[in-house]
């Protein structure tokens, strides 16, 4: 198992340490851990998501449904417009938007 070195605020070593003397946890380590788990959960969500939107782009695509854009200012226009639709999904949880 590897071996990291933390730094945390003291608010954060201070709730760190209330979870073991509470006895919720063994040791810090187990703390750690337990706060990582939801986070590497998370990130599988949004990466399988963004997955799901890949596929519905390339599908629309492939049916002859892409988008024609005239210009830079529009590029970025649609481009806003599909990173707040990749975040209301994302804060939603939803599988697709």
């Amino acid at each position: 198992m590897a071996s990291l070195n933390l730094t945390l605020t003291d608010h954060l070593d201070q709730f760190l340490r209330d979870q073991v003397a509470a006895g919720r946890y063994q040791d810090a380590e187990e703390v750690v851990r337990a706060g990582l788990r939801p986070l590497e959960q998370q990130e599988r969500e949004d990466a399988a998501i963004l997955q799901a939107m890949a596929a519905e782009g390339f599908s629309a695509i492939d049916r002859g449904e892409g988008v024609v854009l005239g210009g830079e200012q529009e590029l970025a226009d649609f481009i806003a417009h599909i990173g707040r639709r990749a975040a209301r999904s994302i804060a939603h949880g939803a599988g697709t938007p």
